[in-house]
Parts: C-alpha cells; structure tokens; sequence
C-alpha cells in the first residue's frame, strides 16, 4: 500500500509540473504574440510610410527604443526596421503572408 501511495505522489506531482511548465509556455506566447503585433502595426503605420517619404533610418528606428527593457524583440525590431528600408514591399509581402509574424514569435521567444 506504501509503494502505491509513492507511486500516486509522483504521478501527480509529474502532473504538476507539467501543467506548469505548459502554461508558462503558453504565457510566454502570448506576451510574444502581443509584442509581435504591435511592431507589425508599428512597421505598417510608420516605418515602411517613413522609408517611402525618405524619413532618415534612425527616426524610424526611435519608435522602438522603448522597448529595450524586452532585448529579443527590441533586436527583431531594429533589424526589422533595416530590412524595411531595404526593400519595402518585401517586407510589406511578408507582412501580409504571415511570415515575418512566424519569425517574430520566434525571434521573440527564443524557440
């Protein structure tokens, strides 16, 4: 009967676990996806507008420093904001297609 109460303690602290480290997870994907969001509104609204009014990189760059307390996306922003000035409408393609939001997740996560 003892062995079987050890075994039971160790199920669910297993369990346990598990659901924490599951929502953990998925918190940390939800923070990801809100911050990605915004710098797709951010590039959509300002950056790619501002690259085709011939504003200067760094104005454009500015509109992110407030994030620097978040580095990963605080980078996936910056180098966002270079390739942006770099070919507009393929970031306006990916932006459209899903797959700069895929990156940025990503990138933002760290997996």
């Amino acid at each position: 009967m003892n062995r079987r109460k050890h075994f039971l303690n160790i199920y669910f602290i297993t369990i346990l676990v598990y659901a924490t480290l599951h929502g953990a997870s998925q918190a940390q994907s939800g923070i990801a996806q809100g911050l990605c969001e915004t710098g797709a509104n951010v590039l959509n609204a300002q950056t790619i507008p501002f690259r085709r009014q011939g504003i200067p990189i760094d104005y454009a760059e500015q509109a992110f420093d407030t994030f620097i307390d978040q580095p990963r996306f605080w980078r996936f922003m910056r180098r966002a904001v270079q390739q942006t000035y770099a070919d507009p409408d393929g970031m306006t393609r990916s932006l459209r297609d899903g797959s700069w939001m895929g990156a940025c997740i990503r990138a933002v996560q760290g997996f």
